[in-house]
């Protein structure tokens, strides 16, 4: 689980700083037909252009996309961010008043979050397709939103993308994730699963409230930690059985499906990253390209070249062949002629 705690203490990066100005994005509430109102940000596109919609990773506050969509913005792209259910200010709205979110009661899943995203697309009145840019847990919610609505889909692109479950890298998380399991074919198909699932519950709760201290809490929600450690609770289980290799994208029309890594990813982590680019059909399958000094939260890390990048892929850049892996170094983009020489030992 360490991995997981490593992720978590993200979410207190810009709230502990004075939070950076929107970039000229508009923020603001929209209320979905299920009654709950979720954080949007939003910039109109000119004309010409397509709207980039950013998911977010799992506590990554809309503010750190700033490097990525500044330099988007002034290409003329327009640009939707938003706060999913569980996140930062959305969470904040739907437990206000001391009220407790629904979600903990019904569940949140890959097609529920999906789904969500349609809703924020359809009260924004998008037209057109959209070009979906998600960061690690954001490929999740972008995987199965790109599987169920391939017609509102442009291009997707797969920054650090979460492959599978974060315990699958930590020796930790695989020893919990292999007791479950034993425990679940232990009690057998009838109340194994029940006992599985309460297992489950119990040791997840049980290991946010422990880490999930205060100062790893953002600032708007450290009134309410418990609702916050529950929220964090509910988005790791919805993606525990993930796993983007399974999605070829057979649906897309075209190569349209494109991965950006980094450097200085978990070794593990990038080669199960670089086998979810070759599971993608080849018809539907674009670029990949490793930024080889960036860290996992790439719009951090080198935002602008990111968002460059972006723009050579929509404008169907001549050099960016379809299934063809490059890297960004510091001299500019290359071919990565030695990808297949990455080893769990060895992330370059």
């Amino acid at each position: 689980m360490r991995m997981i705690l490593a992720i978590l203490a993200l979410g207190s990066i810009l709230s502990t700083a004075a939070a950076q100005a929107r970039g000229g994005m508009e923020g603001r509430f929209l209320r979905l037909p299920d009654g709950i109102s979720r954080y949007v940000e939003i910039r109109p596109p000119q004309a010409g252009r397509p709207t980039v919609v950013m998911v977010n990773g799992l506590v990554y506050a809309t503010e750190r996309w700033n490097p990525f969509r500044q330099a988007l913005a002034q290409k003329g792209y327009g640009l939707v961010n938003y706060d999913f259910r569980g996140q930062r200010w959305t969470l904040k709205e739907e437990a206000k008043n001391g009220h407790t979110p629904a979600f903990f009661e019904q569940g949140l899943n890959p097609t529920l979050l999906a789904e969500e995203l349609r809703g924020v697309l359809d009260a924004l009145g998008a037209k057109g397709p959209v070009v979906l840019v998600s960061l690690s847990y954001g490929s999740h919610i972008a995987a199965e939103f790109a599987r169920l609505y391939p017609d509102r889909v442009l291009d997707v692109v797969f920054m650090a993308p979460l492959v599978v479950s974060l315990d699958h890298y930590d020796p930790q998380g695989m020893w919990v994730m292999m007791g479950l399991e034993w425990l679940k074919f232990t009690w057998g198909p009838v109340l194994g699963p029940y006992f599985h699932e309460q297992a489950y519950a119990q040791i997840y709760r049980t290991y946010y409230r422990q880490n999930l201290v205060p100062a790893k809490i953002p600032a708007e929600l450290r009134h309410i930690p418990e609702i916050y450690r529950e929220s964090i609770f509910h988005l790791t289980r919805a993606a525990r059985d993930f796993d983007l290799r399974r999605y070829d994208f057979q649906s897309l029309r075209g190569p349209r499906v494109h991965f950006m890594t980094a450097g200085e990813e978990e070794p593990l982590a990038l080669r199960d990253q670089l086998t979810a680019f070759e599971r993608v059909r080849p018809a539907s399958r674009g670029v990949l390209v490793h930024f080889t000094k960036a860290f996992h939260a790439i719009p951090d890390a080198d935002g602008a070249r990111a968002a460059g990048l972006l723009d050579r892929i929509l404008t169907r850049d001549s050099f960016l062949r379809p299934n063809t892996k490059f890297r960004m170094t510091d001299q500019g983009l290359e071919l990565w002629n030695d990808a297949h020489a990455v080893t769990p030992h060895s992330s370059r």
